[in-house]
């Protein structure tokens, strides 16, 4: 997600017609078995100091279903000073993650909106 000059926020939402919305971070994990699962990194939050990724399913688009899963991780440095995605285990930091992005998104609706009383 970028920002022009014009304190426009870019990305696969804005609709805007650059031609960003087909750009897409994806990131591939890898779980306890080995097996390999990509995701699209569609934002990213901090709060109180800590970084969160929000991932949704690569293909969850293909399966028909209209509703995204979101899958949120925590960002936090390895040994090597690397960041690495980590599985949020707490239901209560879940809940305060998801609750924070809802909250940014619905600024974002209201901003869009105000600019609509044409």
């Amino acid at each position: 997600m970028t920002k022009d000059d014009n304190n426009h926020i870019h990305d696969e939402n804005c609709g805007c017609g650059c031609g960003h919305e087909e750009e897409q971070d994806l990131v591939i994990l890898v779980d306890e078995e080995g097996n390999e699962h990509s995701f699209v990194l569609f934002d990213m939050i901090e709060i109180d100091d800590q970084s969160y990724a929000l991932l949704a399913a690569a293909d969850s688009d293909e399966d028909g279903d209209d509703e995204e899963t979101v899958y949120i991780f925590r960002m936090e440095d390895d040994e090597n000073g690397e960041k690495q995605l980590v599985s949020v285990d707490d239901d209560e930091e879940l809940e305060r993650v998801f609750a924070a992005w809802e909250e940014l998104e619905s600024s974002w609706e209201d901003a869009d909106s105000d600019g609509d009383d044409d």
